[in-house]
Order: structure tokens, then sequence, then C-alpha cells
């Protein structure tokens, strides 16, 4: 149902409550139980009374983010609407910078004489800094609104600084089409999304832009929906790892990083990307090296094996090892001589294997309790 706001006489004043205060404490009781103002515009409309001054207050509540309330108050040009207001009435719908306004009228807070209330319809073109759009009901016409300078022009709006790389228009976007597939988050998830994303993406694992954005949090979510924290569903959904796949995949990141621990502590903890084979044999004993990509030459014995084109000898903790191997972590054990084939003595270094490391377990342990 259409509801008009016209003058049909000269407009008089019905105070709710009597003075200030009253007007205060009946706004107060009007606002519904966990909601509080998110966003505050300032602007005017016209409708058959004439131009007409308006203060637009947003009202969420993070718990139902599809759900936004406004207090709409209007009054003559240059009126103090603070104080002393025409009249005021409660509206609910959705306000937001990429859904634009969608307000219907609930009831009077405020009601002066040949006064209905009226809904409201418009769009953001800056992301909710401002609002256009039309009064809809018979005889009014457009309205024009502004954010007050200080507040939050949205419930996401405070998370617009910590994404310096999306402005407000893109993360409207991202809402909006997050809205498309079903996907509604609270504004204070939304935020814990966008500061993990600008770290990722700080450390050069995403492109930065709107769409990337939004397959990040896409990505995500359905982790979030089983339970996990907004940081784990991050971790497993960047790292690939699936939902049913987590008590697993942590089981055995546990045991390796302890393993991992355990061989770093036999060297100090250091760790040396020198090419073990271009160093004298007399100097490795003790420390620790990261070798990668190594084709074994020639095998000695069940438990050594000569690599990198008789360069190295390696001894390997068991015999289950094949002739091709990635990514293990060594630790110097001094000089081995050999005799080659040609007759020539060859003196290499020598290294006993610590723990073949693992690319997917290698990422940092995950974050918080995890299931």
């Amino acid at each position: 149902m259409r509801i008009l706001l016209v003058g049909l006489f000269a407009l008089l004043s019905a105070c709710a409550g009597g003075g200030p205060n009253g007007l205060a404490n009946a706004t107060q009781q009007a606002v519904p139980a966990g909601y509080a103002v998110s966003g505050e515009y300032t602007g005017t409309y016209t409708c058959p009374q004439g131009n007409t001054d308006l203060d637009l207050k947003i009202l969420s509540n993070p718990n139902s983010p599809d759900l936004q309330y406004a207090i709409f108050t209007f009054g003559p040009p240059n009126s103090d609407l603070i104080n002393d207001p025409q009249g005021s009435f409660l509206m609910s719908g959705r306000a937001g910078p990429s859904e634009g306004l969608e307000l219907q009228p609930v009831s009077w807070i405020k009601e002066p004489l040949f006064y209905t209330m009226v809904p409201m319809s418009g769009m953001s073109a800056d992301g909710g800094a401002s609002f256009t759009g039309t009064i809809d009901s018979t005889g009014c016409g457009n309205f024009q609104l502004s954010n007050i300078a200080g507040a939050s022009s949205s419930p996401y709006q405070a998370w617009f600084a910590a994404a310096p790389q999306l402005t407000s228009a893109q993360t409207g976007t991202i809402l909006s089409d997050l809205r498309s597939k079903d996907i509604t988050i609270s504004p204070d998830v939304f935020g814990q999304y966008i500061t993990d994303y600008m770290k990722i993406n700080a450390a050069g694992s995403t492109s930065g832009n709107t769409a990337d954005a939004e397959t990040f949090i896409e990505q995500a979510e359905p982790y979030r929906e089983k339970g996990l924290t907004v940081d784990q569903a991050v971790y497993y959904s960047t790292n690939n790892i699936a939902y049913d796949d987590i008590a697993t995949f942590n089981a055995s990141k546990q045991q390796y990083d302890a393993n991992k621990a355990a061989a770093l502590q036999q060297c100090g903890g250091n760790v040396s990307y020198d090419d073990i084979t271009q160093l004298s044999p007399y100097s490795i004993e003790g420390r620790c090296f990261e070798i990668s990509a190594t084709r074994i030459s020639q095998w000695l014995n069940q438990g050594s094996a000569l690599v990198a084109d008789f360069g190295l000898l390696l001894d390997f903790p068991n015999t289950q090892q094949t002739n091709t191997f990635y990514n293990i972590l060594v630790i110097g054990e001094g000089p081995y001589s050999y005799q080659a084939a040609s007759g020539a003595a060859l003196t290499i270094p020598r290294a006993q294997v610590l723990v073949y490391l693992n690319e997917t377990l290698e990422i940092p342990a995950p974050p918080g309790p995890t299931k």
C-alpha cells in the first residue's frame, strides 16, 4: 500500500510526548531491540507541501543483516529537525551501498495533523556516501541525501578504510553480487573477511580486485556456515583443504610440525639454502640444508645413495625412498671419499636426511581451536 505524506493545510506541529525530551523518549522507544544508528543522512525531498528538509537515520543489527530500520524525520526548509521536527516515523526494509534504499513506513513517532507516511526508494553511486531516489507516492518527487560527516554511511563503511585497494563502490558491488548468490553476511563478518583478504593481498596471494575479493568470500563462506570462524574458513578454503578433510589434515600437520621442529633442533634452528654440492665437504658438518628436486644417481646400499650427479651422498632414514624426490631437510655429516669408475679418488659432502618437506603441510598452523 502506498501511503502519502502530503501537507493538506498549513503545517501544524503535533509534538509526541511534549517537547524535545518527549520526542527523544518516543524515538528511543520506537527503535527495535538490538538495533542502533549505523548511518545518518540529511537532505531534501519534494511532495505537494513543497520542498521539505529530511533527516534519515539508518538502524542496523549485525544479527539481522537482511533487515534494516530507519527513522524518517522531516520539516520545512531550515527547520530544527533534531529538537523540533514537524514529524517523524519508523520505516523498515533494506538500506546499504549496494542494495540502495527500499524502505516502507511502519509507525509514527511524531504525527502531525493532515500528514500520512510515505515509502521511499533510491540508489547510491558512491558506495553509500549519498543516496538519490524518489518518494514513492502520488504528487511527490525526488529526494537527495548526503551522509553526515563523521557518521558511518552504512554498516560496512568502517571497513573501507581497512581495505584501501577496494573502494566503497567496489565493496557495494561485492555485497550485491554475493546476495545474488544467496550469500548474506553481517557487517562484522564482512569486515573480518575484508581484513583477511587485504592481508593475503598484501602478501601477493590475490590480485586485489573486486572479482577476486568476491570469490575469496564466496569460497570461504561455506566453511564458516558449518561452524568455523572467519579466520579458519579463510585458512582452509585458500589452502584448498576440503571441509571433510580438516580433521585428517590437522592431525597430519601437527605430526609434521613436530617432526620438523625436532629436526631443526639438531642444527640449532638454522637452515642454509646454499648449494651443498658447491661447498667444501669439510665445512658442512652440523649445518642444515634444504634440498629440492634431486635425482638419485646410484644406490650404494639400502640406506645410502649418490645424488646430484655424484656431487652428494645422502643417508636416508628408511629404504622406501624412490629415485626422485623433492624438498628434504638434511644435516651435514662431513666428507665422504670414494673411488670413481674412472679410478679417480673423489671427496664429496655427506648428509643425513632429517625430514621430508611437504609443501601442503608447510603452510602456517590453522588459527584457533579446530575440530
